[in-house]
């Protein structure tokens, strides 16, 4: 492995992308990052595992799509913008499942057994998704602004976190 990771996305790199796309693959054993981007990226069909930093870092958009994001020594996801994540599991990483400034959507997924928290995010909408056995909170609402942050949750199960069901920043 190398210090920024497997793939590691610059606008440098990239000059003016706006997206990118990783399919198929499997990332493991990487000693930073196994993912890190400066613009938005989708990740399908793919293992992220066992790798030293988060499994997938990004300053945009996360998307993941039938992925499994596990043991890694950082946070499963971690995303400035936001992260959509659909038929995916994030499971057993040291930090948190997923952490990100924006706005979360989880369906048809499992976030289990994170070190940290399951989610956090400014907004959260869950959705026939399970969120499990973390050691931090199932769900963690930051309030950036005055209006704060919500949670949608949806035929899904949010249970055995150590810290909770729910904890939100209060804006004072």
């Amino acid at each position: 492995g190398n210090e920024s990771g497997v793939f590691s996305v610059t606008n440098d790199a990239f000059d003016r992308a706006e997206d990118v796309v990783i399919e198929g693959v499997s990332i493991t054993g990487s000693s930073g990052s196994a993912i890190s981007s400066e613009v938005n990226v989708t990740v399908k069909n793919s293992k992220v595992t066992g790798n030293s930093g988060t499994g997938v870092s990004a300053r945009g958009y996360v998307t993941l799509e039938n992925t499994q994001i596990e043991d890694n020594r950082g946070d499963g996801v971690s995303s400035y913008a936001g992260a959509v994540i659909t038929n995916s599991q994030i499971v057993l990483n040291q930090g948190n499942g997923v952490t990100s400034e924006g706005d979360v959507t989880l369906t048809e997924s499992e976030v289990l057994n994170n070190e940290g928290i399951g989610i956090t995010s400014r907004n959260s909408t869950i959705e026939r998704s399970v969120i499990s056995g973390q050691q931090g909170t199932g769900i963690w609402v930051t309030s950036l602004n005055e209006y704060g942050g919500s949670t949608r949750i949806t035929d899904s199960t949010i249970s055995d976190n150590l810290g909770g069901v729910d904890r939100s920043e209060e804006h004072t």
